[in-house]
């Protein structure tokens, strides 16, 4: 997965913006951290992926749309990400 990650890399944020969502559903099966360091690195280097992380996140922290149920798998990950995707931005 490393090896995937490394290649993401080298893509431009138009073509990443489409893997938003596949990206933040593979935190579950995360086990090395990757996916993760991923996700905070693609969002130090591009603003709109930054807020694509921050609402996708958001979106899946929680099972129910009134933010009553968080996901147990990764619901607290998710929280935790946003907030540093937001500590990482400057004024």
């Amino acid at each position: 997965m490393f090896y995937s990650f490394c290649i993401f890399q080298q893509f431009p944020q138009e073509v990443l913006v489409f893997f938003v969502p596949q990206l933040v559903q593979a935190l579950r099966y995360d086990v090395l951290g990757y996916v993760k360091e991923f996700i905070l690195w693609a969002s130090k280097h591009h603003v709109i992926l930054a807020h694509q992380f921050i609402w996708n996140l958001e979106t899946n922290a929680y099972r129910d749309e009134d933010k009553k149920q968080k996901d147990q798998m990764i619901g607290d990950l998710c929280l935790g990400l946003v907030q540093e995707i937001k500590d990482n931005f400057t004024a």
